[in-house]
């Protein structure tokens, strides 16, 4: 990550569209005090106690991976670790600080599942405490912030941008807890050679791992190719990001992210040679190895957050033709990111009609549920019907109907919720049912097997005297 000496890594939405110029001039002074001079050191120093296990498994082979190294017993190349922004520091623990946000969810797409995605995965080791439940509430966060910086990021070039995480049906991260040897998680390799262990291979998946270890800020795997066509391999390849706990940030996880999507190739107009860029500020930018180049200021300090500087190295919604990003690879176009209008999409509307005969229900009850679904910008592609939480069933095709059959006496509330093609989805208003025991008729005592009905018959009381 680039060393800016920013009070605060977190930012709000509005600062992702208008920082407080107050500040900026305060924080503008504080980044070039601290860049007098080009940061001359790798991310992590092998010699120091940490280096040894950073450096673990990472080699040279320049047959595979040019310059960079070679992730031992995979076919797999990284560029190494990243440096630590301050404030964070590689041996903290949890640094989820982040900005204020007012979404609830990500943006999701179909089925949360198919095709091109980011997974998100706690990962601690076999020995170390399940931080899981602690923490999993704050990774979505995480999440919306990291998605927040593509997205704003877009819009300074027109146009929208989202990660593709895979979801649930609430539009939430899907976050694995995932658990892997004692000493996988000393080292990059080691830690992808059990996940994948574990099945985690995927090449529809870029895999962002939320490690519960202090060895590294950031690290990810980089892919060189630089088509501008979809078959570039940096769309069909599974990647792996690492972010350890003293790291855990939205802006270090955006970083590493970049580079899972094939960004800053070092072809780029600004490129430092080392997969980042020169041109600050930029959450990409800084001075790195192998050549350590000299940095450039072209974009205000407010841009240290997004993606980009000047839009011509790595991300554009919309290039020019003819220039680099319209002849090269352009992470605006990874298939792991979704590029239509997500945000102005408008969710589907519903309602459920329940038909109930004048003798109300009895149970047994056989009741027939409707939805009333549409979405007045696309389509709806599903409805689930629940009695309270429980759900009942999940229909496709429309009409949404459900019968529901065999439904004993008691009170229930019964909702519908529909999803429309783009993943948004409504919940119906709820509609309470009572279904009541059916009464106790007399039967005929003619009808053969019928129980009989008896009645009281109250006589006449009569006392007979006893003659003497």
């Amino acid at each position: 990550m680039s060393s800016k000496n920013a009070a605060e890594w977190g930012w709000s939405h509005k600062h992702l569209i208008g920082a407080s110029y107050a500040m900026a001039g305060l924080v503008a002074l504080a980044a070039m005090m601290l860049y007098t001079s080009p940061i001359q050191a790798h991310a992590v120093d092998a010699s120091s106690p940490l280096g040894s296990l950073a450096l673990d498994g990472l080699v040279a082979n320049t047959e595979l991976c040019d310059l960079d190294y070679w992730i031992e017993g995979t076919d797999l190349c990284t560029h190494g670790p990243d440096t630590t922004p301050p404030p964070l520091d590689i041996v903290g623990s949890g640094a989820l600080a982040g900005p204020q946000v007012t979404a609830s969810s990500v943006i999701c797409e179909g089925d949360g599942v198919s095709g091109k995605r980011v997974q998100m995965m706690y990962v601690r080791s076999e020995d170390a405490p399940d931080r899981y439940d602690e923490y999993v509430e704050s990774f979505r966060k995480l999440a919306i912030e990291l998605d927040l910086i593509f997205d704003a990021s877009a819009h300074a070039t027109g146009g929208h941008r989202h990660v593709r995480y895979v979801t649930d049906d609430d539009c939430q991260a899907v976050i694995l807890n995932v658990v892997v040897p004692a000493s996988a998680n000393d080292s990059f390799r080691g830690a992808i050679l059990a996940i994948r262990e574990l099945g985690y291979n995927d090449p529809d998946r870029k895999y962002l791992m939320l490690t519960d270890a202090n060895v590294y800020c950031g690290i990810a795997t980089v892919i060189s190719d630089t088509r501008p066509t979809p078959d570039n391999r940096n769309n069909h390849q599974a990647g792996y990001a690492r972010v350890d706990n003293g790291c855990w940030r939205h802006s270090v996880a955006a970083h590493e992210l970049v580079h899972l999507f094939g960004g800053v190739q070092t072809n780029a107009p600004n490129t430092s040679g080392g997969w980042h860029c020169v041109d600050e500020w930029d959450l990409m930018c800084y001075s790195d190895s192998p050549f350590y180049p000299s940095m450039e200021y072209i974009c205000p300090v407010t841009s240290q957050w997004l993606l980009d500087c000047n839009h011509d190295d790595y991300y554009h919604t919309n290039p020019p033709a003819g220039s680099y990003l319209a002849t090269n690879w352009n992470v605006a176009n990874s298939a792991f990111l979704i590029d239509r209008d997500e945000v102005h999409n408008l969710p589907p509307e519903v309602e459920i009609s329940i038909p109930i005969s004048v003798t109300g229900l009895m149970a047994p009850a056989t009741i027939t549920v409707t939805a009333q679904a549409s979405d007045s910008d696309g389509v709806v592609t599903k409805v689930e019907f629940y009695q309270d939480t429980t759900l009942l069933k999940t229909v496709t095709d429309n009409p949404f109907v459900f019968v529901w059959k065999n439904v004993v006496s008691g009170t229930y509330t019964i909702t519908a919720k529909a999803y429309d093609d783009a993943g948004a989805s409504t919940i119906s208003a709820p509609v309470m049912l009572v279904v009541v025991e059916a009464p106790t008729e007399p039967l005929d005592d003619m009808e053969e097997g019928a129980p009989r009905q008896f009645s009281i018959v109250h006589l006449p009381f009569v006392v007979r005297l006893k003659a003497d």
